[in-house]
Protein backbone atom coordinates (compact mmCIF):
# COMPACT_ATOMS: atom_id res chain seq x y z
CA UNK A 1 0.00 0.00 0.00
CA UNK A 2 2.63 2.57 0.96
CA UNK A 3 5.78 3.58 -0.79
CA UNK A 4 8.94 5.03 0.47
CA UNK A 5 10.48 6.27 -3.20
CA UNK A 6 10.77 9.88 -3.04
CA UNK A 7 11.01 11.76 -6.53
CA UNK A 8 13.49 14.42 -6.69
CA UNK A 9 15.40 15.82 -3.76
CA UNK A 10 13.01 18.35 -1.95
CA UNK A 11 11.31 16.10 0.90
CA UNK A 12 12.36 12.56 2.24
CA UNK A 13 9.59 10.38 3.99
CA UNK A 14 10.35 10.48 7.77
CA UNK A 15 7.85 7.84 7.97
CA UNK A 16 5.60 5.21 6.29
CA UNK A 17 1.60 6.06 5.98
CA UNK A 18 0.18 5.68 9.37
CA UNK A 19 -3.39 4.71 9.88
CA UNK A 20 -4.89 6.83 13.18
CA UNK A 21 -8.42 5.62 12.49
CA UNK A 22 -11.20 7.49 13.49
CA UNK A 23 -10.51 10.44 15.21
CA UNK A 24 -14.56 11.31 15.60
CA UNK A 25 -16.50 8.52 14.78
CA UNK A 26 -18.23 8.04 12.09
CA UNK A 27 -16.36 11.67 11.31
CA UNK A 28 -17.74 13.38 7.87
CA UNK A 29 -14.75 16.41 8.08
CA UNK A 30 -11.59 16.51 9.23
CA UNK A 31 -8.79 19.19 9.38
CA UNK A 32 -5.33 18.22 10.40
CA UNK A 33 -2.66 21.22 11.77
CA UNK A 34 1.09 20.15 12.32
CA UNK A 35 2.74 22.15 14.99
CA UNK A 36 6.54 22.24 17.00
CA UNK A 37 6.65 24.46 19.51
CA UNK A 38 10.10 25.04 20.97
CA UNK A 39 11.30 22.29 23.54
CA UNK A 40 8.18 20.04 23.03
CA UNK A 41 7.65 16.86 20.38
CA UNK A 42 5.73 17.61 17.72
CA UNK A 43 1.97 17.43 17.46
CA UNK A 44 -0.89 16.56 14.80
CA UNK A 45 -3.78 18.83 15.89
CA UNK A 46 -6.66 16.71 14.32
CA UNK A 47 -10.19 18.29 14.16
CA UNK A 48 -13.13 16.21 13.29
CA UNK A 49 -16.90 16.85 12.77
CA UNK A 50 -20.06 14.95 12.06
CA UNK A 51 -23.59 15.52 13.03
CA UNK A 52 -23.18 15.09 16.50
CA UNK A 53 -20.95 17.20 17.34
CA UNK A 54 -17.04 18.53 16.81
CA UNK A 55 -14.17 17.10 18.55
CA UNK A 56 -10.27 17.18 18.58
CA UNK A 57 -7.83 14.77 19.34
CA UNK A 58 -3.89 15.31 19.78
CA UNK A 59 -0.97 13.10 18.83
CA UNK A 60 2.42 13.84 19.53
CA UNK A 61 4.73 12.48 16.57
CA UNK A 62 6.40 10.22 15.51
CA UNK A 63 4.92 7.44 17.41
CA UNK A 64 1.47 8.89 17.01
CA UNK A 65 0.76 8.53 20.42
CA UNK A 66 -2.92 10.11 21.31
CA UNK A 67 -2.35 12.77 24.48
CA UNK A 68 -4.37 12.26 27.20
CA UNK A 69 -7.42 14.65 26.93
CA UNK A 70 -10.55 14.27 28.14
CA UNK A 71 -12.46 11.56 25.69
CA UNK A 72 -16.25 12.24 25.22
CA UNK A 73 -17.73 8.63 24.62
CA UNK A 74 -20.34 9.39 22.17
CA UNK A 75 -17.33 11.53 19.81
CA UNK A 76 -14.38 9.52 21.01
CA UNK A 77 -12.70 12.83 21.21
CA UNK A 78 -12.20 15.71 23.24
CA UNK A 79 -15.70 17.55 22.83
CA UNK A 80 -15.49 20.99 21.45
CA UNK A 81 -18.85 21.79 20.27
CA UNK A 82 -22.31 19.90 20.19
CA UNK A 83 -24.35 18.60 17.67
CA UNK A 84 -24.70 20.84 14.32
CA UNK A 85 -26.58 20.76 11.22
CA UNK A 86 -26.34 20.87 7.69
CA UNK A 87 -22.83 20.75 5.69
CA UNK A 88 -19.95 20.16 7.37
CA UNK A 89 -16.73 22.76 6.74
CA UNK A 90 -13.90 23.22 9.02
CA UNK A 91 -11.13 25.85 8.56
CA UNK A 92 -7.86 26.10 10.99
CA UNK A 93 -5.66 29.20 11.03
CA UNK A 94 -1.73 27.89 12.43
CA UNK A 95 -0.73 31.69 13.36
CA UNK A 96 2.60 30.33 14.80
CA UNK A 97 3.88 26.69 14.73
CA UNK A 98 6.74 27.07 17.24
CA UNK A 99 4.31 28.87 20.09
CA UNK A 100 1.76 25.95 19.10
CA UNK A 101 -1.22 28.51 19.27
CA UNK A 102 -3.73 27.76 16.66
CA UNK A 103 -7.53 28.66 16.09
CA UNK A 104 -10.00 26.40 14.76
CA UNK A 105 -12.78 27.41 12.99
CA UNK A 106 -16.23 25.42 11.59
CA UNK A 107 -19.51 26.20 9.92
CA UNK A 108 -22.82 25.20 11.99
CA UNK A 109 -25.61 25.94 9.54
CA UNK A 110 -28.64 25.44 11.82
CA UNK A 111 -30.98 27.83 13.70
CA UNK A 112 -28.75 30.18 15.48
CA UNK A 113 -25.80 29.13 14.05
CA UNK A 114 -23.12 30.75 11.94
CA UNK A 115 -18.59 30.72 11.72
CA UNK A 116 -17.95 28.87 15.54
CA UNK A 117 -14.22 28.72 17.01
CA UNK A 118 -11.97 27.35 19.69
CA UNK A 119 -8.34 28.83 20.58
CA UNK A 120 -6.03 25.89 21.28
CA UNK A 121 -2.57 25.86 23.31
CA UNK A 122 -0.52 22.17 22.79
CA UNK A 123 1.77 23.32 25.35
CA UNK A 124 -0.72 23.43 28.00
CA UNK A 125 -2.66 21.91 26.87
CA UNK A 126 -5.36 24.91 27.02
CA UNK A 127 -8.47 25.10 25.08
CA UNK A 128 -10.28 28.13 25.19
CA UNK A 129 -14.21 28.48 25.35
CA UNK A 130 -15.86 27.56 22.24
CA UNK A 131 -17.45 31.08 21.00
CA UNK A 132 -19.52 32.02 18.27
CA UNK A 133 -17.72 34.18 15.68
CA UNK A 134 -20.82 35.03 13.64
CA UNK A 135 -24.30 34.69 14.04
CA UNK A 136 -26.03 33.22 10.41
CA UNK A 137 -28.81 35.07 9.48
CA UNK A 138 -31.65 33.58 9.39
CA UNK A 139 -32.53 31.53 6.13
CA UNK A 140 -28.91 32.52 4.80
CA UNK A 141 -26.78 29.40 3.75
CA UNK A 142 -22.62 29.78 4.14
CA UNK A 143 -20.19 28.18 2.03
CA UNK A 144 -16.23 27.93 1.52
CA UNK A 145 -15.25 28.47 4.86
CA UNK A 146 -11.64 29.17 4.47
CA UNK A 147 -9.00 30.78 7.35
CA UNK A 148 -5.48 32.34 7.24
CA UNK A 149 -2.98 33.58 9.65
CA UNK A 150 -2.30 37.25 9.80
CA UNK A 151 -0.72 39.86 11.24
CA UNK A 152 -1.81 40.00 14.59
CA UNK A 153 -4.13 37.15 14.56
CA UNK A 154 -6.56 35.58 12.05
CA UNK A 155 -8.58 35.96 9.47
CA UNK A 156 -11.91 33.96 8.77
CA UNK A 157 -13.68 34.25 4.93
CA UNK A 158 -17.17 32.75 3.79
CA UNK A 159 -19.78 33.13 0.97
CA UNK A 160 -23.18 33.69 2.02
CA UNK A 161 -26.47 32.95 0.49
CA UNK A 162 -29.87 34.56 0.48
CA UNK A 163 -32.29 33.82 -2.21
CA UNK A 164 -29.96 34.33 -5.69
CA UNK A 165 -27.79 36.56 -3.56
CA UNK A 166 -24.64 35.68 -3.01
CA UNK A 167 -21.18 37.76 -1.24
CA UNK A 168 -18.18 36.45 0.73
CA UNK A 169 -17.41 37.77 4.17
CA UNK A 170 -14.50 38.29 6.03
CA UNK A 171 -13.47 38.96 9.59
CA UNK A 172 -10.73 39.41 11.65
CA UNK A 173 -10.17 37.81 15.31
CA UNK A 174 -7.12 39.69 17.42
CA UNK A 175 -4.82 37.35 19.31
CA UNK A 176 -6.33 38.55 22.52
CA UNK A 177 -9.58 36.65 21.20
CA UNK A 178 -11.62 40.54 20.16
CA UNK A 179 -13.77 39.71 17.38
CA UNK A 180 -14.31 42.15 14.99
CA UNK A 181 -17.93 42.50 12.85
CA UNK A 182 -17.64 40.10 9.63
CA UNK A 183 -17.36 42.50 6.88
CA UNK A 184 -19.32 42.29 2.88
CA UNK A 185 -16.58 42.69 0.39
CA UNK A 186 -19.40 42.76 -2.78
CA UNK A 187 -22.62 42.27 -3.25
CA UNK A 188 -21.62 41.14 -6.81
CA UNK A 189 -18.92 38.08 -5.46
CA UNK A 190 -19.30 34.69 -5.60
CA UNK A 191 -16.10 33.47 -4.15
CA UNK A 192 -13.69 34.35 -1.85
CA UNK A 193 -9.61 33.44 -0.94
CA UNK A 194 -7.59 34.76 1.83
CA UNK A 195 -3.76 34.71 2.00
CA UNK A 196 -1.37 36.31 4.26
CA UNK A 197 2.15 36.17 5.99
CA UNK A 198 3.87 37.98 8.96
CA UNK A 199 3.80 41.32 7.52
CA UNK A 200 0.30 41.31 5.22
CA UNK A 201 -2.84 40.22 4.44
CA UNK A 202 -5.21 40.21 1.99
CA UNK A 203 -8.82 39.11 1.08
CA UNK A 204 -9.71 38.47 -3.12
CA UNK A 205 -12.93 37.63 -3.96
CA UNK A 206 -14.10 36.92 -7.55
CA UNK A 207 -17.09 38.73 -9.14
CA UNK A 208 -19.86 36.32 -11.77
CA UNK A 209 -18.40 38.54 -14.28
CA UNK A 210 -15.08 36.82 -13.70
CA UNK A 211 -13.06 40.27 -12.44
CA UNK A 212 -10.83 39.72 -9.48
CA UNK A 213 -10.39 41.64 -7.03
CA UNK A 214 -7.98 42.12 -4.11
CA UNK A 215 -8.28 44.49 -0.65
CA UNK A 216 -5.25 44.81 1.74
CA UNK A 217 -5.97 43.91 5.41
CA UNK A 218 -5.60 47.77 7.68
CA UNK A 219 -6.24 46.97 11.55
CA UNK A 220 -7.71 50.65 12.11
CA UNK A 221 -8.26 52.79 15.78
CA UNK A 222 -11.43 52.21 14.96
CA UNK A 223 -11.45 48.08 14.43
CA UNK A 224 -12.35 48.29 11.00
CA UNK A 225 -10.87 44.90 9.09
CA UNK A 226 -10.19 46.69 5.81
CA UNK A 227 -10.13 50.13 5.22
CA UNK A 228 -13.20 50.64 3.19
CA UNK A 229 -12.27 54.27 2.39
CA UNK A 230 -9.96 53.12 -0.39
CA UNK A 231 -10.75 51.23 -3.41
CA UNK A 232 -10.19 47.45 -3.74
CA UNK A 233 -7.62 46.74 -6.85
CA UNK A 234 -8.76 45.22 -9.70
CA UNK A 235 -5.94 42.45 -10.41
CA UNK A 236 -7.98 40.84 -13.56
CA UNK A 237 -10.38 41.48 -15.95
CA UNK A 238 -13.24 39.26 -16.72
CA UNK A 239 -13.21 37.92 -20.45
CA UNK A 240 -15.18 35.09 -19.55
CA UNK A 241 -16.64 32.74 -17.60
CA UNK A 242 -14.97 32.72 -13.91
CA UNK A 243 -12.82 30.14 -13.10
CA UNK A 244 -14.72 26.42 -11.22
CA UNK A 245 -12.41 26.59 -8.35
CA UNK A 246 -9.99 28.70 -6.79
CA UNK A 247 -7.39 28.61 -4.20
CA UNK A 248 -4.95 30.85 -2.53
CA UNK A 249 -1.61 31.00 -0.76
CA UNK A 250 0.71 33.22 0.31
CA UNK A 251 4.80 33.40 0.16
CA UNK A 252 7.19 35.52 1.32
CA UNK A 253 7.51 38.46 -0.99
CA UNK A 254 4.82 37.43 -3.45
CA UNK A 255 1.08 36.40 -3.01
CA UNK A 256 -0.02 33.49 -5.12
CA UNK A 257 -3.65 32.94 -6.41
CA UNK A 258 -4.59 29.81 -8.11
CA UNK A 259 -7.37 29.56 -10.67
CA UNK A 260 -8.92 26.74 -12.28
CA UNK A 261 -10.63 26.72 -14.90
CA UNK A 262 -11.29 23.36 -16.26
CA UNK A 263 -15.02 22.02 -15.71
CA UNK A 264 -13.34 19.00 -14.73
CA UNK A 265 -9.75 18.92 -12.67
CA UNK A 266 -7.04 17.93 -15.04
CA UNK A 267 -8.56 18.76 -18.31
CA UNK A 268 -7.09 22.54 -19.11
CA UNK A 269 -4.62 24.25 -17.98
CA UNK A 270 -4.74 26.30 -14.77
CA UNK A 271 -3.79 29.64 -13.97
CA UNK A 272 -1.24 31.23 -11.30
CA UNK A 273 -1.82 35.01 -10.82
CA UNK A 274 1.39 37.12 -8.53
CA UNK A 275 0.62 39.85 -6.62
CA UNK A 276 3.41 42.22 -5.36
CA UNK A 277 2.91 45.50 -3.91
CA UNK A 278 0.07 46.14 -5.51
CA UNK A 279 0.66 44.90 -9.11
CA UNK A 280 -0.49 41.81 -10.71
CA UNK A 281 1.22 39.09 -13.14
CA UNK A 282 -0.97 36.22 -14.76
CA UNK A 283 1.72 33.08 -15.14
CA UNK A 284 0.09 30.76 -17.70
CA UNK A 285 1.50 27.17 -16.05
CA UNK A 286 -0.65 24.35 -14.96
CA UNK A 287 0.62 23.32 -11.81
CA UNK A 288 -0.62 19.71 -12.28
CA UNK A 289 1.45 18.99 -15.40
CA UNK A 290 2.44 15.33 -15.55
CA UNK A 291 -0.49 13.85 -14.00
CA UNK A 292 -2.63 11.49 -16.22
CA UNK A 293 -6.26 11.90 -14.50
CA UNK A 294 -6.65 14.29 -11.46
CA UNK A 295 -9.72 12.90 -8.28
CA UNK A 296 -8.93 15.36 -6.33
CA UNK A 297 -5.98 18.45 -5.30
CA UNK A 298 -5.44 20.58 -2.49
CA UNK A 299 -3.13 23.90 -2.50
CA UNK A 300 -1.88 25.18 0.53
CA UNK A 301 1.01 27.73 1.67
CA UNK A 302 4.49 26.81 2.08
CA UNK A 303 5.84 28.92 5.71
CA UNK A 304 9.24 30.27 3.68
CA UNK A 305 8.34 30.74 -0.28
CA UNK A 306 5.74 29.42 -2.54
CA UNK A 307 2.90 27.19 -1.73
CA UNK A 308 2.59 22.90 -1.69
CA UNK A 309 -0.48 21.65 -3.98
CA UNK A 310 -0.91 17.91 -3.04
CA UNK A 311 -3.21 15.49 -5.57
CA UNK A 312 -4.84 12.82 -5.46
CA UNK A 313 -4.88 11.10 -9.29
CA UNK A 314 -2.66 9.13 -11.48
CA UNK A 315 1.30 9.95 -12.96
CA UNK A 316 3.09 7.32 -15.00
CA UNK A 317 0.01 5.27 -14.97
CA UNK A 318 0.25 4.98 -11.31
CA UNK A 319 -2.65 5.83 -8.94
CA UNK A 320 -1.64 7.61 -5.65
CA UNK A 321 -1.31 10.72 -3.43
CA UNK A 322 2.01 13.05 -4.77
CA UNK A 323 2.99 16.10 -3.14
CA UNK A 324 4.04 19.24 -5.27
CA UNK A 325 6.33 22.59 -4.50
CA UNK A 326 5.77 25.79 -6.43
CA UNK A 327 8.48 28.73 -5.59
CA UNK A 328 7.35 32.00 -5.14
CA UNK A 329 8.03 33.26 -8.50
CA UNK A 330 5.11 30.63 -10.07
CA UNK A 331 8.07 28.16 -11.50
CA UNK A 332 6.29 24.33 -10.56
CA UNK A 333 8.89 22.02 -9.61
CA UNK A 334 9.12 19.30 -12.32
CA UNK A 335 8.69 15.83 -9.96
CA UNK A 336 6.30 15.10 -7.90
CA UNK A 337 6.70 13.54 -4.41
CA UNK A 338 5.22 10.10 -3.84
CA UNK A 339 2.86 9.88 -0.63
CA UNK A 340 1.09 7.32 -1.06
CA UNK A 341 0.29 3.90 -3.23
CA UNK A 342 -3.55 3.57 -3.88
CA UNK A 343 -5.06 0.37 -4.68
CA UNK A 344 -7.65 0.67 -7.12
CA UNK A 345 -11.31 0.38 -5.23
CA UNK A 346 -10.08 3.27 -2.45
CA UNK A 347 -11.43 6.66 -2.06
CA UNK A 348 -9.51 9.45 -0.56
CA UNK A 349 -10.90 12.65 0.51
CA UNK A 350 -10.26 14.85 3.57
CA UNK A 351 -7.27 15.82 1.62
CA UNK A 352 -4.68 17.79 4.35
CA UNK A 353 -1.49 19.55 4.18
CA UNK A 354 0.80 21.40 6.88
CA UNK A 355 4.12 22.57 7.45
CA UNK A 356 6.37 23.53 10.52
CA UNK A 357 9.68 24.23 10.92
CA UNK A 358 11.15 21.62 8.84
CA UNK A 359 8.45 19.18 8.65
CA UNK A 360 5.21 18.55 6.13
CA UNK A 361 2.38 16.62 6.89
CA UNK A 362 -0.28 14.87 4.87
CA UNK A 363 -3.12 13.50 6.05
CA UNK A 364 -6.11 11.83 4.58
CA UNK A 365 -9.23 9.85 4.81
CA UNK A 366 -9.56 6.48 3.14
CA UNK A 367 -12.07 4.34 2.31
CA UNK A 368 -10.76 0.72 0.78
CA UNK A 369 -14.49 0.03 -0.73
CA UNK A 370 -18.03 1.75 -0.55
CA UNK A 371 -18.64 -0.81 2.19
CA UNK A 372 -16.11 -0.29 4.65
CA UNK A 373 -15.28 2.67 7.68
CA UNK A 374 -13.64 5.31 6.48
CA UNK A 375 -10.14 6.03 8.26
CA UNK A 376 -7.73 8.78 8.64
CA UNK A 377 -4.04 8.30 7.69
CA UNK A 378 -1.19 10.89 7.70
CA UNK A 379 2.28 10.92 6.79
CA UNK A 380 5.35 12.88 7.72
CA UNK A 381 8.13 14.50 4.74
CA UNK A 382 11.49 15.98 6.19
CA UNK A 383 11.83 18.82 3.74
CA UNK A 384 14.91 21.33 3.18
Amino acid sequence: MDSQRCVGGLCTPRSSAVALGEPVRDFQAVETVLSSPDNMAEQLIVLAAQPKGVGLKRYYLPDDRIASDDIDEELGAFRVDTAIRGTLQLAAANRDPTQGLMRFAWAQQSEGGGVRSVLLDIKTPWISATETLYKLPAATTLSQLVAAKVPGGSLHGWVEALGPNVRPFVQFVSEDGTTHLAQALDTNGYSIALAGDHERSVAYWLQRSGSWWGIWHRETPHGQLFDMDEPATLLIAGTGPGPSSIFAANAKDRTLLFLDHASSLGTEANKMVLVQQGGTQLVERNYTQGFDAIEQLRVVPAMSVGAWVAVVGEWGGERGIWLRHINEKGAVENYSIRVLDMPPMSRIDELSVSEAVAAVQVSWAERVDANSQRVLWTRSFACD
